[in-house]
């Protein structure tokens, strides 16, 4: 009986569902597709379309569309049917389920539950009877109203890959993995009765692809699936390209057709159609599918370096860090899309050379973990961290001049047969000038440079490359800036090691003057009076993504340049065997300020401390309370400042008394009123109780008054009663 009664709810859904599709006000139009159906109707519109984003654009902007169907005519050119399912079509007009290439069905989902999926023109595609094998990767289940609901409530999440529905019990599975997201559909997922799969087109992971690679086949693919067609397309690269460049979506397969010269463009794998590219040969098509898509990153630290990896699809395996053919090092990854191992300088192979700059070097290998040989799937990457100085070498230059050779006889002429001479500018460090590639300035609070600054001031730290530097590049990335005490070895965390400013309040805004500058507006803290302060950092070079996404509240409206992602497909033929080897290295220039910056603390100061002891001593001037004032401001006590404004307040009251004579009649006066106001309220208290007390016993007068009269009335009434009784008697 239970289980009837979510039948029947969930059939009762879905007609308010049909008949509702309109969606108010708080909603938007939505849409999931679906390859192994077809939506029926009445066909209210019918057109040619390449596209499926088209038909399905088309159909949210007319009303009375509840759905569509793209598919192919008789000519094999795509077509788009507008479909109103709330009313019944014609059987001759539905087209049969093996020409219609998707499905669209319209839903509506809350605005702001849809705002990661804005760009893209469906949000969900549909996987009849799929279910999940392992529940650990379902992270969340929650009981929804309908299909609608559970849809939304993916979109919300930013981690849902897809979504199982149960429509039975009206159970919704939030999956941390999709078909597209793992290597082996047939390991994760299997034939369910009970459920359907929903994978999230819009699920967008923050990769910078740096290397994809796409599998190769000639003289097969397919041109009866497909997203988009194009014409007059010159060649297989050209559609490979338009592919890697897709931005309706993420294209995953392709195929070209060098008779027609049409690019065929697919969101969707091979192995998820069911079907082979090879199963129809045919010597004009050409078939790519993206076949790995894995961007790493190197972050050189002062005394590490840590290689990060971010996948399309789950990683499952090791990193290994090998010298040689031995291992040295193996970190294990299980089920992750983003991962990351962190070596020290001079362990797991990372091994120093010194020529031509000091770098640490070392051979990563990225491990699948479906077998232990070597597969096309596997990497190598060689890591590199040049470690520079804080400053390089430069060009010498010098200043040349001549003599001029005078004599009293003769006019002043230049002696030509003089040779000229030439001074170097620069002083030399073993024969060679250097100069500092980056430049670290302390300033104050008014922008100028600043040896001496005061505790709980305000600052800036302005770092700044050199215009003549041998770097290519103009901008670069701060981290594990640092503020350590010399005397003490006290030292503050203000940047990390990944370039994320760290929350404790010292650092309040970044901002860019220009590409080569960075300044960082500070608070002077965390020191005592007189600490000698010396800043440290590491500075790199960098050409894109020079403004970090973690750092974004810290930069100014309109500031914050958001990451790009540069995508870099590289096309792998079965025929020939491309290397999986590669090199990631990074620059490291360590930088610092010059000179230890001196904080004191103004409270700390002699004058300072001379001002208290005469107020204490009540030996004070209005000059010295002013300079207190003032000096409090400076350091940002404003408790303190409260305490001092109120004792200002008490002594110069007492200045008043004894010092003004016009001051003291003032006040005299007004203590004068006060208490005649104080005698006036006693008065008029000592009034009203006596007015309360003559009106009480007036009262209890008048009570007593008329209690007697109410006794004299019954005692005559009793007496007119015994009299009329003998009368009755009788």
């Amino acid at each position: 009986m239970y289980k009837w009664y979510h039948i029947l709810t969930f059939l009762l859904s879905l007609v308010l569902y049909a008949n509702c599709l309109e969606c108010p006000s708080n909603t938007t139009l939505n849409f999931y597709i679906d390859s192994t159906t077809v939506i029926e109707g009445i066909i209210i519109e019918k057109f040619d379309t390449k596209l499926l984003s088209e038909c399905v654009q088309r159909c949210s902007y007319n009303a009375a569309c509840t759905g569509a169907n793209f598919l192919l005519n008789v000519n094999d050119d795509p077509i788009c049917l507008l479909i109103d399912s709330t009313k019944k079509g014609l059987a001759a007009e539905t087209p049969t389920k093996e020409s219609v290439m998707y499905a669209i069905q319209g839903y509506c989902q809350d605005k702001d539950k849809n705002a990661l999926c804005r760009e893209r023109a469906w949000s969900f595609e549909k996987f009849a009877n799929l279910g999940i094998k392992s529940s650990s990767f379902v992270f969340a289940e929650s009981t929804s109203p309908g299909l609608p609901s559970c849809l939304a409530s993916c979109s919300a999440r930013q981690n849902c890959e897809a979504v199982l529905f149960d429509a039975a019990a009206l159970k919704c599975m939030f999956l941390s993995i999709s078909p597209h997201t793992v290597h082996q559909i047939e390991k994760f997922f299997a034939v369910s009765l009970t459920t359907d799969l929903y994978e999230r087109n819009c699920m967008k992971r923050h990769l910078e692809l740096e290397k994809c690679t796409f599998l190769r086949l000639n003289h097969a693919g397919f041109t009866d699936v497909f997203d988009m067609r194009l014409d007059a397309v010159a060649d297989a690269s050209t559609c490979e390209s338009i592919c890697a460049s897709w931005h309706y979506g993420t294209c995953r397969s392709f195929t070209y057709d060098r008779k027609e010269q049409r690019c065929y463009i697919s969101h969707i794998a091979s192995r998820l159609l069911g079907r082979r590219p090879m199963e129809h040969l045919n010597a004009d098509l050409s078939f790519g599918e993206l076949d790995d898509c894995m961007q790493f990153s190197l972050n050189c630290k002062s005394g590490s370096l840590k290689l990060t990896g971010k996948a399309m699809k789950m990683f499952d395996g090791a990193l290994k860090a090998r010298k040689g053919t031995q291992v040295m090092c193996q970190h294990n990854v299980s089920h992750s899309y983003e991962f990351s191992t962190e070596m020290k300088y001079g362990d797991c192979g990372v091994q120093m050379q010194r020529n031509p700059t000091s770098s640490f070097m070392g051979t990563i290998l990225v491990k699948e973990g479906s077998t232990e040989m070597i597969t096309v799937k596997d990497k190598m990457i060689q890591v590199s961290c040049r470690l520079h100085e804080e400053s390089e070498p430069i060009a010498n230059q010098f200043l040349s001049y001549q003599f001029e050779v005078t004599d009293n006889s003769t006019s002043t002429v230049l002696a030509h047969d003089v040779p000229s001479t030439a001074t170097p500018l620069l002083p030399r460090t073993n024969g060679k000038a250097r100069k500092q590639k980056y430049r670290l300035e302390v300033l104050s609070g008014d922008g100028a440079a600043a040896n001496v600054v005061n505790v709980g001031g305000k600052g800036q730290l302005l770092i700044t490359v050199d215009e003549d530097s041998k770097l290519n590049e103009n901008d670069f990335v701060i981290s594990e800036l640092s503020a350590e005490d010399s005397i003490t070895k006290k030292r503050l965390p203000l940047i990390d090691s990944n370039g994320c400013v760290s929350k404790n309040g010292i650092i309040t805004k970044l901002s860019k003057p220009t590409k080569r500058q960075l300044r960082i507006d500070i608070m002077f803290r965390g020191f005592d009076d007189q600490a000698q302060v010396v800043y440290h950092a590491i500075a790199k070079p960098c050409k894109t993504n020079c403004v970090l996404a973690c750092n974004e509240q810290y930069y100014a409206h309109g500031d914050f340049i958001k990451p790009t992602n540069i995508e870099k497909r590289v096309r792998r033929s079965l025929d020939t065997e491309e290397p999986r080897a590669f090199d990631l290295e990074e620059d490291v220039y360590p930088v610092r300020t010059r000179r230890e910056i001196v904080l004191v603390d103004p409270l700390n100061e002699e004058y300072l401390k001379e001002a208290r002891k005469a107020i204490i001593n009540d030996d004070y001037s209005l000059s010295n309370t002013m300079k207190l004032y003032k000096k409090f401001q400076q350091a940002g006590r404003i408790p303190e400042l409260k305490t001092q404004k109120t004792n200002t307040t008490l002594l110069t009251v007492r200045q008043c008394l004894t010092e003004n004579l016009g001051c003291a009649f003032a006040i005299g006066l007004g203590v004068v009123q006060v208490i005649v106001l104080l005698i006036l309220a006693i008065v008029l208290c000592y009034n009203a109780k006596l007015l309360f007390k003559h009106n009480h016993v007036r009262q209890l007068e008048e009570s007593l008054i008329t209690h007697e009269g109410q006794n004299v009335n019954r005692v005559a009434d009793e007496h007119n009663v015994e009299n009329a009784l003998p009368d009755a008697s009788k």
